[in-house]
């Protein structure tokens, strides 16, 4: 029981990892202007309507690799029920990104994109790391 919750956390520590190494170069190609206000969703919606395509591409990116990272290391760490502790740490993952990429005006294609790429690039993760077979 312990190690199927710690398994969860450190796929959901892996996949957070991945999604805030995204973010440092997401800032990095484009920084916030200095006048912006981050808690308010209009300012914010007129700074994403001025991304690039390489923005959506690394976020794209760093989607699928978060929550393959996320399926991988949950389903190798956790005990005997790999896929269910898999699907829990991609499924708590993949709601944190929804709720980020919702919050503002994103172009429907990415969306999209994200969803469906990041559900099967997590699915993957479960289903190589729950094929491993570890004999303590």
């Amino acid at each position: 029981m312990v190690k199927n919750i710690s398994a969860i956390f450190t796929g959901l520590i892996a996949g957070m990892a991945a999604i805030f190494f995204g973010i440092m170069i997401i800032t990095t190609l484009k920084p916030y202007p200095a006048d912006i206000d981050i808690r308010s969703t209009t300012s914010m919606d007129s700074f994403v309507a001025t991304f690039p395509e390489t923005i959506y591409m690394v976020k794209l990116l760093t989607n699928i690799v978060a929550t393959f990272c996320a399926g991988l290391l949950s389903s190798l760490v956790a005990n005997k029920i790999k896929y269910q502790v898999g699907i829990i740490s991609v499924t708590l993952l993949f709601a944190f990104m929804i709720y980020r990429d919702f919050r503002f005006d994103y172009s429907v294609l990415y969306i999209v994109l994200n969803i469906v790429l990041a559900i099967l690039a997590g699915w993957a993760g479960i289903v190589t790391g729950s094929r491993r077979n570890i004999r303590a």
